[in-house]
């Protein structure tokens, strides 16, 4: 599992790799958009393209993240595999109704324009 954290105009784009699961993909979700968070940013990429799977745990981080954001006016957006593992969670817990999700991180940048 790894994170790449870049900035993008005014977003703070994550990009995760590999498989996010409980006690490391969870955790460090959290310090890393926490830092964030706290240094002023307020619009935030998820990025989840390169990510095979994800458990509850990361699912319910990813949950309190956009709680968070929203919780000092900024936004968190998902990108997704269309039709893969990551995407079918989220559709199938009904967070896709909660998160704007996009299949590129183009489209996701654009967003917040």
């Amino acid at each position: 599992m790894a994170i790449e954290s870049r900035k993008i105009g005014g977003v703070s784009v994550l990009g995760f790799q590999g498989r996010l699961t409980r006690g490391s993909g969870d955790l460090a979700m959290r310090e890393q958009f926490v830092s964030l968070l706290d240094a002023g940013e307020r619009k935030f990429v998820f990025d989840f393209r390169n990510v095979p799977y994800l458990d509850s745990a990361t699912l319910g981080e990813t949950v309190a993240c956009l709680k968070r954001a929203r919780e000092q006016r900024g936004a968190v957006k998902i990108v997704l595999v269309p039709g893969g593992r990551p995407s079918e969670l989220f559709r199938l817990t009904s967070l896709d109704r909660a998160f704007d999700i996009y299949p590129d991180e183009s489209h996701a940048l654009e967003s917040f324009e």
